[in-house]
């Protein structure tokens, strides 16, 4: 089954130079939805913030995991030349990039201003996937971040617009697609997560956003590939095994002092 695609990513043009995409429009409606549900959890657990502040921190570190969406982005890109790389409204953002940017500042932030570090954290990786699923779905509209020809593959999308990011009339893989359905259900497990009073929340994201990155970049078809004689795998992927490495010790770690713990009160 194929999807055609005939869709022109520029949804209005302001100037010769600069339009409205289909990707910033729905980039902002998710980092717009990602800021009220976590900024409400942010107030009723922690009501000495001030809204204010609190919107100011949101808008820092959304420029910042911009930032770092953007430059491990371009780290992937050849001939890139300083206007490409501030044109971020139409496409080519690295999602690990910006987790990596946006949590970097999140902690000099926290620590800065002394908050408590698990409810902050814990609503922004809440409703982190919210805003990356609905980033995803604006990258399958303009056709970046698009998959690989699929010749076999039970579902295809095939674009038909020339002005979109993607190469036109072949079947590709639909990763976005993909990408989006993965953070929804990542998304629910978290919540759920919540409701069971889990200390799982925030390294289940990161195991969870490393394990998306993983495994559709086998199908992604601007995967840039590291070549050595054991494995061939992408830069994202070498980035994604680090984070579930770390991750795992953390989980490992606490682990053990809860055996080590129990066994002491025994």
């Amino acid at each position: 089954m194929s999807l055609e695609l005939n869709l022109n990513p520029v949804f209005c043009n302001i100037s010769e130079n600069i339009g409205i995409t289909f990707y910033g429009i729905m980039l902002s409606l998710g980092l717009f939805i990602f800021y009220k549900l976590s900024a409400k959890r942010i107030i009723k657990l922690y009501p000495n913030i001030n809204a204010e502040e609190l919107s100011n921190f949101f808008v820092r570190v959304s420029l910042a995991g911009i930032l770092g969406a953007r430059i491990i982005w371009a780290l992937n890109e050849k001939a890139l030349s300083l206007l490409d790389f501030l044109e971020f409204w139409h496409g080519g953002l690295s999602i690990l990039g910006g987790v990596i940017g946006a949590f970097g500042a999140i902690l000099i932030e926290i620590y800065l201003k002394k908050w408590d570090f698990k409810i902050i954290i814990e609503s922004i990786v809440l409703y982190a996937p919210l805003a990356q699923m609905f980033g995803r779905i604006g990258c399958f509209l303009v056709g970046c971040c698009h998959g690989a020809a699929s010749y076999n593959s039970f579902f295809s999308i095939i674009y038909l617009n020339y002005s979109c990011l993607a190469p036109c009339g072949i079947k590709l893989y639909p990763t976005q697609i993909y990408s989006s359905f993965f953070y929804l259900l990542l998304f629910l497990i978290l919540k759920k997560l919540e409701l069971n009073k889990s200390k799982l929340i925030i390294k289940s994201y990161f195991i969870g956003l490393a394990t998306e990155r993983f495994l559709v970049d086998f199908i992604r078809g601007d995967r840039q590939i590291i070549e050595n004689k054991y494995i061939n795998l992408s830069s994202h992927q070498y980035i994604s095994i680090l984070i579930i490495f770390i991750i795992s010790l953390f989980i490992i770690k606490d682990f053990c002092k809860k055996i080590i713990f129990n066994r002491l009160n025994q």
